[in-house]
């Protein structure tokens, strides 16, 4: 997004936050942002969060569904587990946080 002609443009000086898809570096960044918005923007604001996704490819699908097929044996019998589905068109989502 960052490289497309105005778009990227306009992202950019409207303070977007650009991460690389690297926790390593991304989370410093998103705490910095997040505590620069807390104190000094007005209150309320509204804050946009535009995830965007990786490329699928077909090693990346049969990654997905071995870690969740993984996952699922491994929980198995926990109470309130919920068994991951195993997607066949879309990858499955591995969130991060802090």
């Amino acid at each position: 997004l960052k490289f497309m002609p105005g778009v990227g443009g306009i992202c950019y000086f409207s303070g977007a936050l650009f991460l690389r898809r690297k926790w390593g570096e991304d989370h410093r960044a998103i705490k910095a942002r997040v505590e620069e918005m807390v104190s000094h923007y007005p209150r309320p604001f509204w804050l946009g969060i535009y995830p965007e996704g990786t490329r699928f490819s077909e090693k990346k699908m049969a990654e997905a569904q071995s870690f969740a097929k993984k996952r699922n044996e491994e929980r198995k019998g926990e109470e309130g587990f919920t068994p991951l589905p195993i997607l066949k068109h879309t990858l499955l989502p591995r969130p991060k946080g802090f």
